[in-house]
């Protein structure tokens, strides 16, 4: 009995042990399932009402700056009254080191009010985790900010289809994926409609015969958006990257959407023509053409002509107060996408943009100035009026390309719409995606052209299908600038 009982003993150990391990794999493996089960409800929690999302590993603002290493950054709850988010969130990745072992944890963070670097609530999702494993983006468009952009810097969920992060737990080799949707983000199944849109306007004709696009052109009212205190605060928002998503319905039968964002100089709204100088949306009477212009028949002196008149709402940004000190404004287009009435991204349209004042020069230093800059090839679109040289080109000493000719053979860009300074300045191309229009340096010389005077052309810009378009108006010396965006697609009349 003595010599049995140490092989009975021994077989009982054996079976304590083999249990003991059992028990120690399952805990562990229900450890990892909680893991999981935690960190997936609230990780779909966050992302679902996220604005805006960076996977940088610093940024600003940041919840808890200096905590473990920042994964993924999540803002919501934004204000319109304030400009400002309510709650910024971040996933970091915490280092733990319990003698010569170093782990890793997941840790939420979450700050109350934008700039507050102190986290209210600090919260352990996951106790070890893969160092090298960071989350992804997926997006629902091709625009070209979308998913580099959120690596460096934060960026709206209007793109982002998913936030995606596949975990792995290293002791146990357990791994489970982590995906979610934001809300505001852009529908993949509709083609280009956000899901939550913030604004809704029309995009307005012009009479017909009163330009060479008055079949096809359409202008954006943007009065809608001025009235609402709400919307016209979450256009011009100072927080970085915020705008203003916004659908337009154009003709009966499509949709054009884009997100506005509105920033320097203040600007208000307006009909057209802006001024009673301007161009855009007037009616120019031939008796103020330069003397000495030919005018062919059936025209002669005493006719006015009529330019995109008759549109209807407040179609123009228009600066809203003259300063003595450099006055720019910047407006950006992004995200922009036509749906038609089956959902699908249309083909064939053009985004237009044109001065809706004038670009003048009346000052011996500075002059005033519209740069329009876009992702697609951009074109000026011919006045089609009988005193044009819109065919005419040449290229200035900074191998600049400059439209038109004028009799002296300085640029003449469609009639006096940016006044020259002997071929220095004018409608201007540096680049495929970028056109400038700009005015003169007034000297007093006999070919000089200065501030004042009915203007016999404006300048007008398209580019095909761009998902963004940025104008920069400029009025350095007291003067005002104003522009207009629209399309040029078939049917806008209907």
């Amino acid at each position: 009995m003595t010599a049995i009982l140490p092989l009975i003993m021994g077989a009982l150990a054996v079976g304590v042990i083999s249990i003991f391990k059992l028990q120690t794999g399952v805990a562990t493996r229900l450890g990892d399932t909680s893991d999981s089960q935690m960190v997936s409800a609230v990780f779909a929690n966050d992302v679902s009402g996220a604005q805006y999302v960076t996977t940088s590993p610093s940024s600003t603002p940041q919840c808890g700056a200096g905590i473990g290493t920042q994964l993924l950054g999540l803002e919501a709850n934004f204000d319109s009254a304030t400009g400002k988010f309510g709650v910024t969130t971040s996933y970091v990745r915490v280092a733990v080191t319990t003698g010569s072992t170093t782990t890793y944890n997941l840790e939420r963070l979450v700050c109350t009010g934008e700039g507050v670097t102190t986290p209210t609530a600090v919260s352990t999702l996951a106790y070890d985790f893969a160092p090298t494993e960071v989350p992804s983006i997926s997006c629902t468009t091709t625009s070209a900010g979308c998913p580099g952009d959120a690596t460096t810097k934060w960026m709206s969920t209007l793109d982002v289809g998913s936030v995606n992060y596949n975990v792995t737990q290293p002791n146990t080799g357990y791994t489970y994926n982590l995906a979610a949707s934001p809300v505001n983000s852009v529908s993949s199944t509709s083609a280009g409609a956000p899901v939550t849109l913030s604004a809704n306007s029309t995009c307005n004709a012009a009479l017909p015969n009163t330009g060479s696009l008055s079949t096809t052109l359409c202008f954006v009212n943007f009065a809608p958006i001025y009235n609402n205190p709400v919307e016209w605060a979450e256009a011009t928002s100072t927080v970085v990257g915020s705008c203003l998503p916004m659908s337009v319905t154009v003709g009966s039968s499509n949709t054009l959407y884009f997100c506005l964002h509105i920033s320097g100089a203040p600007v208000t709204v307006s009909p057209l023509p802006t001024y009673s100088q301007a161009f855009l949306g007037n009616s120019f009477c031939l008796n103020n053409l330069p003397n000495g212009t030919t005018i062919p028949q059936p025209y002669n002196s005493s006719m006015c002509l009529p330019f995109y008149t008759g549109i209807n709402g407040y179609v123009a940004f228009y600066q809203a107060a003259k300063s003595t000190t450099n006055y720019t404004t910047t407006i950006s287009f992004t995200q922009i996408n036509l749906v038609n009435a089956n959902g699908q991204s249309a083909t064939g349209w053009h985004v237009v943009s044109a001065d809706a004042e004038s670009t003048d020069a009346a000052s011996s230093t500075q002059s005033e100035s519209i740069t329009w800059t876009s992702d697609a090839n951009l074109t000026p679109v011919c006045d089609g009026e009988f005193w044009d040289s819109c065919s005419s080109t040449t290229t200035n000493s900074s191998g600049q390309i400059v439209y038109g000719m004028d009799s002296y053979g300085n640029v003449d860009y469609w009639g006096n719409a940016c006044l020259d300074d002997q071929k220095v300045v004018g409608l201007l191309q540096p680049s495929p995606q970028q056109i400038e229009c700009i005015s003169g340096i007034s000297s007093g010389g006999t070919n000089e052209q200065v501030t004042g005077g009915a203007k016999n052309g404006t300048a007008i810009v398209e580019a095909v299908a761009p998902t963004q378009l940025t104008i920069q108006m400029v009025s350095p010396y007291g003067g005002l600038e104003g522009a207009s965006f629209g399309l040029s697609v078939s049917g806008v009349n209907s």
